[in-house]
């Protein structure tokens, strides 16, 4: 169902203009008993023009939200 949705997803976005990137919450869906968040790498994966130079700037799961808001304020002036 998951893999339908993606799919779905990258046949109707224009990734020569766009980009998605895709990753896990808290790396622990091999063992769905655990209800804690674990240490486990978190899977990302990144689609689009940009791919590498977001792929190269995500080391963790904190480095998704600085990655978004890069993309979002990319050319604007964020100064005052």
């Amino acid at each position: 169902m998951l893999a339908r949705f993606i799919r779905s997803l990258l046949a109707n976005l224009d990734l020569k203009s766009s980009d998605m990137i895709l990753a896990s919450d808290h790396g622990n869906i091999e063992d769905l008993s655990l209800r804690n968040h674990t240490l486990n790498p978190v899977p990302t994966i990144v689609w689009g023009r940009q791919r590498e130079r977001i792929a190269a700037g995500i080391h963790s799961l904190a480095d998704i939200t600085p990655s978004i808001i890069d993309l979002l304020t990319e050319g604007r002036n964020t100064d005052g």
